[in-house]
């Protein structure tokens, strides 16, 4: 007996077929075989359904030459099976999907382009069970509903994978994960969309379930939310080693993050919003390290928009983002912690606030933060509003404001913690120990100081060195360099050696 999750039961319209197999022309697959004899006319689908029928691994002897086996119905995988394309097979599904994988059941596909799919529920691949890919091109896939390319209920293990050009309705551009545990590693995803109004994830959609990416690129995908990424609540995800830039959304076109998220040595870069959060837009848990989130833009929130329950962020750098209204780098309506990290040329432009921070409601707390050359009609470092019931609050600690436009400081109420140095005299809290004003910080340009992500490097003299408050708690700088070195901690992102 064949059983299924609630999951499955609850989103799949094609659940009948595991009961009753070949109906709707779909064919049950029981693995291996070789398909063809040598030349191009031997490869057909008939070839590949007794070669299915096999057990074991399913090859290829089509001859020197890449050829094209078009497939009149989807496959089922009842059986464990292998399917090694050797870099020359493409299978076009022909407005069907290709494989559909049973639970406890496993797929693994290798040098092989999947096209044409098209389905409801799935553009190409429906999992259930275990799904892994190595060197695969999926490409223009589409489904009526979720999962452009794949649908995950199960596990999937991605290698190597390129998607390119897959579209869904609701969500998934290329991979819809819903309850299943996703692994993506050095692959790439390049002009998929969740084309619907409400369409999520323009590359990745995860509805419920874990998903964990890594060495990976996003290029030019699209949705209405989450251009790149994007996670519903009590998900869990991570992001590491990756690259996403030039994605689209109405919000979050990099990502959109309602559930927990890991950013880990990522670059967001030139992903472009129309409305909030050009970066990230973010309602659940983040946590943000040693990343580079710049030149994104948005009407608010150019680099992140942020309303969730935490974020903190350390050994960052956002830099050259920009909005059309308030809070260029990061518009946030939430409590965050930010560590060792620099905001740097972001520009909110002449009428807004906030260029670096601009905080509305709750309080944002910095610490061996650098705040330089942002542009802002006011508040150009940072913007604390007092417009709103719920107060807010920005509180800064070894923290450097240096030549932002517009003023460095502006609002309701900043709170010093000592050992702040602003250059202009805009910061009128920064009255507390170890506080300056009016004071040159002598900071180099944004440069590759070292460590993964861009700095202003201290010149001498500076009279951030040896000026800050030791931190039993943060003992290294943004290029994970040791602080202290001498008696006390340098004031700013960057501790001199």
């Amino acid at each position: 007996m064949i059983r299924f999750s609630s999951a499955a039961r609850r989103t799949l319209p094609l659940v009948a077929l595991f009961v009753v197999f070949g109906i709707f022309g779909a064919r049950p697959a029981f693995a291996g075989g070789v398909v063809g004899a040598g030349n191009p006319a031997s490869c057909t689908e008939s070839a590949f359904n007794t070669a299915l029928g096999g057990g074991g691994n399913v090859t290829f002897n089509c001859g020197p030459n890449p050829i094209v086996i078009v497939l009149s119905a989807y496959k089922q995988i009842s059986s464990n099976t292998t399917i090694d394309g050797g870099n020359k097979i493409t299978l076009d599904a022909l407005n069907n999907n290709h494989f559909q994988v049973f639970s406890g059941r496993t797929l693994t596909l290798k040098n092989l382009r999947l096209t044409g799919g098209l389905g409801n529920s799935a553009g190409s691949i429906e999992n259930f069970g275990v799904l892994k890919t190595n060197y695969v091109t999926f490409h223009k896939n589409e489904s009526l509903g979720e999962g452009g390319a794949i649908s995950n209920y199960g596990t999937l293990n991605l290698n190597h994978t390129t998607f390119t050009k897959n579209k869904a309705t609701n969500g998934g551009g290329a991979i819809w994960n819903s309850g299943g545990n996703a692994k993506v590693k050095n692959s790439r995803f390049k002009g998929n969309k969740a084309t619907g109004g409400g369409g999520t994830g323009g590359a990745i959609a995860n509805d419920a379930g874990d998903v964990s990416v890594n060495g990976s690129d996003f290029i030019k995908n699209d949705a209405n939310s989450g251009g790149a990424f994007w996670s519903q609540f009590n998900s869990t995800n991570s992001i590491k080693n990756s690259m996403l830039r030039n994605n689209a959304a109405d919000t979050g076109a990099g990502i959109t993050n309602f559930g927990g998220l890991q950013l880990v040595l990522d670059t967001i870069a030139g992903n472009n919003a129309v409305s909030q959060g050009g970066g990230i837009f973010h309602g659940g848990f983040l946590s943000i390290d040693a990343s580079t989130i710049r030149d994104n833009h948005a009407a608010t929130g150019g680099g992140m928009r942020h309303f969730g329950n935490s974020l903190f962020i350390q050994k960052s750098t956002f830099s050259g983002n920009g909005s059309t209204g308030d809070g260029a780098a990061v518009y946030s309506t939430a409590d965050a912690e930010i560590h060792n990290s620099t905001f740097s040329g972001n520009n909110a432009g002449a009428i807004n606030g906030g260029g670096g921070w601009f905080q509305s409601r709750n309080t944002a707390l910095f610490k061996f933060v650098t705040f330089a050359g942002n542009v802002a009609g006011y508040g150009s470092g940072v913007y604390a509003d007092g417009a709103s019931p719920i107060p807010s609050e920005i509180q800064l600690q070894n923290t450097v404001v240096s030549n932002n436009v517009g003023g460095n400081c502006d609002g309701a109420t900043i709170t010093s913690l000592g050992y702040n140095i602003s250059s202009d005299s805009n910061c009128g809290a920064f009255t507390q120990p170890g506080d300056k004003k009016n004071k040159n910080a002598n900071l180099g340009p944004l440069a590759n100081n070292g460590g993964p992500t861009l700095t202003h490097l201290p010149l001498f003299p500076s009279p951030l060195v040896n000026k800050g408050l030791n931190d039993a708690g943060i003992l290294t700088d943004q290029r994970n360099a040791p602080r202290p070195v001498g008696p006390k901690s340098d004031i700013g992102a960057v501790e001199l050696q």
